[in-house]
C-alpha cells in the first residue's frame, strides 16, 4: 500500500464526493452516482494514478507535483502550518499526535506535503496503527525531559522567539476598522520619523485623528530595527487599547440591541392586537354571511321537505314489497337446506353400514392373506377401513418398501402416475420377491371396492 491507497482509505463519503466533483469524474456504469463507497474509492485510486480515460486525455507526465494526487493535495490542503519553517518532521508528527480532533486525512496530507520522504518512511507504521484502531500518528515520538518539552514548545508555538512581533502584527491588523487601515500609510509616513522618546510627546496630537492602537501599531511597523523587547511592549499597548475599544463597542452594541429588542417586542405585541381585532372583524362578517346563507337554505329545505315526504312513502312501499319477497325466498332456501341435510344423513348411514360390512369381511383374514397396496389417489378412509393391510401413496414408496418385506403381493394403482414412476416401483418390488398386480381406479371408492374384492377372492382361492 502506498500513500495514495492509504489516503483514500482515510477519507470519508463527503470528501469522496468532493474529489469526484473536482476531477469531474463519474463511476462507470453508475450515471446516477448511486455506487457504493468502496466502488467510489476504487475509482478515485484510478483518478489519482491518472488511469481513467478522462485523466489520460487531460494530463501529462505523472511525476512530482504534476501528479493528480499531489495536485489535489496542494489545492485542498494548501493552508500553512504555524512555525512550520522551524519544525523538523518529528516535531510535526508529535504535534499531530496531540491533535486527534483533526481529521486523519487532513493530518496525513499536511505531513506528506511538508515532509514527504519522512512521511513515506513512517507509512508502514501508520498502516499498522490504522488496522489496530490506533491514531495513525502514534509513532513513538515522546518528550522525556523538561528540556524536550521546552524545545518542542519553541518550535511549534507562534508567539515565541524572534517571530513574535511579526505574528502579533499579522493577527492584530485583522481587527482594525477598514477606515483606519486606509489611513495607515499616511500615519506610517509620520511615525517612521519618530524615536521611542518622541512617541509619548506626539501621541496626544496624533490621537485627535487616529486611535491609540493604530498609532502604536504604526510605530512597531515602521521600526523593525528597534529592540525586540521595546517592540513587544509597544505592541501590547496597541492590543490593550484595541481590546478596550472593542469591549466598549460590544457593550454599546448590546445596550442598543436590548433597547431594539424591547421596541421590537412592543411592536409585535401591538401588531398581534391589531391582527386579533382584524380577525374578529372578519369573523363577524363571515358569521353574518353564513347566517344569510343558512336562512336561505332553510327555506329551500322546507320547500323540498314536502316533496321528499311523497318520495319517502313510495320508498317505504317498495321496501315492504322487497321484504315480503325476501321472506318467501328465505323459506324456500331453508326447505332446500333441510332436504339436503336429510340426504346427507342417509348417505352417512349407508357409508357406516357399508364400513361395518367391509370390516366383517376382513375379520378372519390371516397373515397368509396379507398383501400391500400402492395408490395414486389420496384416500384417508382406505387406511381406516383396511388397517391390517399396508397401504401407501406412490410418493412415499421409498420408505414404504422397507415395511413390506413379509408381503407376497403388491397391488399398484396404475393410472395417475407416470410410466417411469410405475416401472421404478414395480422393478424394486420384484427385487424384493413381491408379485405385482396393477389396477385402475378413478375414485377412492373404486380403490376400496377393488381391495375388498381381492381380499374375498384371495381368501376363497386359498
Amino acid at each position: 500500500m502506498n500513500e495514495i491507497d492509504f489516503f483514500v482509505d482515510l477519507i470519508g463519503d463527503k470528501e469522496v464526493k468532493e474529489i469526484l466533483k473536482v476531477f469531474k469524474e463519474t463511476i462507470p456504469g453508475n450515471p446516477n452516482q448511486n455506487a457504493s463507497l468502496n466502488s467510489k474509492k476504487r475509482h478515485i485510486r484510478s483518478i489519482f494514478r491518472g488511469q481513467t480515460p478522462k485523466m489520460n486525455r487531460r494530463r501529462g507526465p505523472t511525476s512530482g507535483k504534476g501528479h493528480p494526487f499531489y495536485i489535489y493535495l496542494t489545492k485542498k490542503y494548501k493552508a500553512s502550518i504555524p512555525n512550520i519553517e522551524n519544525m523538523e518532521a518529528e516535531d510535526l508528527f508529535r504535534t499531530f499526535q496531540n491533535q486527534k480532533n483533526l481529521e486523519s486525512s487532513y493530518r496525513f496530507a499536511q505531513a506528506l506535503l511538508h515532509f514527504p520522504e519522512q512521511t513515506r518512511e513512517k507509512l508502514e507504521h501508520m498502516i499498522r496503527n490504522l488496522e489496530s484502531g490506533k491514531d495513525i500518528f502514534e509513532l513513538g515520538y515522546k518528550l522525556e525531559t523538561e528540556e524536550d518539552w521546552k524545545n518542542h514548545f519553541r518550535k511549534t508555538q507562534r508567539y515565541f522567539g524572534s517571530q513574535v512581533v511579526k505574528e502579533l502584527k499579522e493577527d492584530i491588523i485583522g481587527y482594525f476598522d477598514e477606515e483606519i487601515i486606509k489611513k495607515m500609510d499616511v500615519l506610517n509616513d509620520f511615525t517612521k520619523e519618530l524615536k521611542i522618546l518622541d512617541l509619548k510627546d506626539n501621541v496626544i496630537e496624533l490621537e485627535k485623528e487616529y486611535p491609540l492602537y493604530a498609532i502604536f501599531y504604526s510605530f512597531v511597523d515602521t521600526h523593525p530595527e528597534e529592540d525586540q523587547d521595546i517592540l513587544i511592549a509597544v505592541m501590547l499597548k496597541s492590543i490593550t487599547n484595541l481590546l478596550k475599544i472593542n469591549s466598549e463597542k460590544i457593550d454599546k452594541k448590546q445596550s442598543i440591541e436590548e433597547v431594539y429588542n424591547k421596541l421590537e417586542e412592543s411592536l409585535q405585541s401591538i401588531e398581534k392586537k391589531d391582527q386579533r381585532i382584524l380577525d374578529l372583524s372578519n369573523d363577524i362578517k363571515g358569521m353574518r354571511k353564513n347566517y344569510t346563507l343558512i336562512s336561505k337554505e332553510k327555506k329551500e329545505l322546507e320547500k323540498k321537505n314536502s316533496l321528499y315526504k311523497n318520495d319517502i312513502k313510495k320508498l317505504e312501499d317498495q321496501l315492504d314489497e322487497y321484504k315480503e319477497l325476501y321472506v318467501k325466498q328465505l323459506k324456500e332456501i331453508e326447505k332446500e337446506h333441510e332436504k339436503q341435510k336429510k340426504e346427507l344423513l342417509e348417505e352417512k348411514q349407508n357409508l357406516t353400514e357399508r364400513e361395518h360390512n367391509l370390516k366383517e369381511q376382513v375379520k378372519d383374514v390371516t397373515s397368509e392373506d396379507l398383501f400391500a397396496v400402492v395408490y395414486s389417489l389420496h384416500n384417508d378412509l382406505l387406511q381406516e377401513l383396511y388397517s391390517e393391510i399396508p397401504t401407501a401413496h406412490f410418493t412415499d414408496w421409498k420408505a414404504f418398501k422397507n415395511e413390506i418385506d413379509q408381503v407376497d403381493t403388491l397391488f399398484i394403482q396404475r393410472n395417475y402416475m407416470t410410466t417411469s414412476q410405475f416401472f421404478k416401483i414395480k422393478s424394486e418390488a420384484k427385487k424384493l420377491g413381491i408379485e405385482c398386480i396393477t389396477f385402475n381406479a378413478d375414485s377412492p371408492k373404486e380403490i376400496m371396492d377393488y381391495i375388498g374384492y381381492y381380499k374375498v377372492k384371495r381368501r376363497h382361492v386359498k
